[in-house]
């Protein structure tokens, strides 16, 4: 049988419907993949291709598929046409044939807008809660999470007020194991202790099926940076007989404490911070906001086995020295000076400021702190760390900046909490700017806004050892503008569907060549929209 009686008798395209139905859900404008996956793709593209293609199994079956491509449709014609091309082995003859199948689009509603509609939106949620009265600590967070995108599950992000204290986040998520995603990662950046709780939201006593809401209670510990502790005489003796009294470095993984005279140092994990906290109470005594300024009339490096054992006991990460100091709102008042031992040797000399803790005139409330410290006395002054005044009076602006999560507020904060969060927020920066090691773990973007210098500080000395943020460790923000294509009445693509898309079918032109002695046809377009 030659090759055209073949043709005219054998059709490679039977058994293969040229039209079927695809679902698509209205609210989200996805497309029905399989029996629950729902396909988030775009008109005439690769995704929507590979969707039709599977929706016809003939094609992988009983022939061999070659080539398919779109045929350009009316966007609210409700139809999707795509021309494959197929081979099939006929009689030792390998047949090819082009057709096109029509996809009728129909509205189906999907599961997730199901929910929404039913007030179903999230089967699991993580309050994230902090038991002090700012919210640095939640703003430090919030960077980490936009860094490493821990949050690109959440439905929905609500930041809640507390009545007393700082208040928190709640992460909202469709999925359970979307939720413990998100707590181990914040177990892996802050000391946490998280709890678990659930709710009945549906019952079926026919088919026994049953959902849940899951609610998980995210604990971070109540201590930050700077803080000064009393640990229990437990917890200080498996820190290598470490004095009760220290100081809060740094708060990561593990909680960084450091004895300001003898420099022995610790790291807290938040099992020995919880367990600790069983028994004798384990908090701050004294906060930032307890920190007063002070100025440094005379600084020595200390020497001899005192300042060899204090080296050792560092690991060279910190330098004893005596200081003598007297707090800046007495000048002019009074001669009263401190003769302290401080662990900033490396940072402090004559004539600087810096901010500590006078213990002169504090007064704690917790009856244990005589019990724990067991008749060790305290110091008078604990230094902290170095301020640099004229450098902030000369620079009121930043060329840098931080991006936010896009949150809902559970309710309208009142005038002092705005007031509040406000200046949580310039500490927080204000911390950045003189933490190096801190600016690493987060992402900082150039700002072009014009800065903005006092004049009238222009000629005064301002601080060389500054650690101002260099250029190198900003990022440029990067915003992802839609494509118009000239002479296209449609609406602008995403570049997202554009690397990699799939093949749009253009016709091209068609001679048709005539008899003898006649002219050819003008070109005609064989395009079926």
């Amino acid at each position: 049988m030659c090759v055209q009686c073949l043709r005219q008798q054998v059709d490679i395209t039977k058994g293969i419907p040229t039209e079927t139905v695809l679902y698509c859900c209205r609210g989200c404008e996805r497309y029905l993949g399989g029996p629950t996956n729902w396909v988030d793709a775009g008109r005439e593209s690769r995704q929507l291709l590979a969707v039709c293609l599977k929706k016809i199994p003939a094609l992988r079956k009983k022939v061999k598929l070659v080539d398919a491509d779109f045929i350009w449709t009316e966007p609210h014609s409700k139809r999707v046409k795509v021309k494959v091309t197929i081979q099939k082995e006929v009689f030792k003859v390998i047949m090819q044939q082009i057709l096109v199948v029509t996809y009728v689009v129909t509205n189906q509603t999907c599961d997730e807008c199901t929910k929404q509609v039913s007030n179903q939106t999230w089967s699991a949620v993580v309050q994230v809660r902090q038991k002090v009265l700012h919210k640095r600590t939640m703003l430090y967070l919030e960077q980490l999470i936009l860094k490493h995108d821990a949050h690109r599950h959440a439905t929905g992000i609500q930041t809640v007020y507390g009545a007393t204290l700082g208040g928190g986040l709640d992460f909202f998520f469709r999925e359970r194991s979307h939720a413990r995603s998100l707590i181990s990662f914040i177990n892996s950046m802050i000391p946490i202790r998280s709890s678990q709780a659930r709710q009945l939201a549906t019952h079926d006593s026919h088919s026994n099926n049953y959902s849940f809401k899951y609610t998980f209670l995210v604990e971070i510990v109540p201590i930050c940076k700077d803080d000064f502790v009393v640990m229990p005489q437990a917890l200080a003796s498996r820190l290598g007989s470490m004095s009760n009294a220290a100081l809060v470095t740094s708060v990561q993984n593990v909680i960084h404490v450091v004895d300001p005279i003898s420099l022995k140092i610790g790291s807290i994990d938040n099992q020995k911070f919880f367990k600790a906290n069983t028994g004798t109470p384990f908090r701050s005594l004294l906060n930032r906001d307890r920190m007063i300024e002070f100025t440094v009339i005379d600084a020595e490096i200390a020497r001899g086995a005192r300042a060899a054992e204090a080296s050792t006991n560092s690991r060279r990460k910190y330098l004893l020295s005596d200081v003598v100091v007297a707090r800046s709102s007495d000048f002019g008042k009074n001669d009263k000076q401190f003769h302290v031992t401080t662990h900033l040797g490396k940072h402090l000399k004559a004539g600087d400021t810096c901010l500590g803790y006078d213990l002169t005139v504090a007064v704690f409330n917790d009856i244990d702190v005589d019990a724990v410290m067991r008749g060790n006395s305290m110091p008078e002054v604990v230094l902290v760390r170095k301020t640099f005044p004229m450098w902030r009076k000369r620079n009121r602006s930043r060329t840098w900046k931080l991006k936010r999560m896009p949150q809902v507020e559970s309710a309208r904060p009142n005038a002092i909490k705005h007031n509040e969060t406000k200046a949580d927020y310039e500490s927080f920066l204000q911390e950045l700017e003189e933490d190096k090691e801190m600016r690493k773990k987060i992402n900082l973007y150039k700002d072009d806004t014009p800065r903005k210098i006092d004049l009238d500080a222009e000629g005064e000395e301002v601080e060389d050892d500054f650690p101002e943020v260099d250029l190198d460790e900003l990022l440029d923000e990067l915003t992802i503008t839609p494509l118009y294509v000239v002479g296209d009445d449609r609406d602008p693509v995403d570049t997202e569907d554009q690397l990699p898309s799939a093949s749009v079918h253009v016709p091209t032109p068609q001679y048709h060549v005539a008899a003898t002695g006649e002219e050819a046809e003008e070109p005609t377009n064989s395009t079926s929209a």
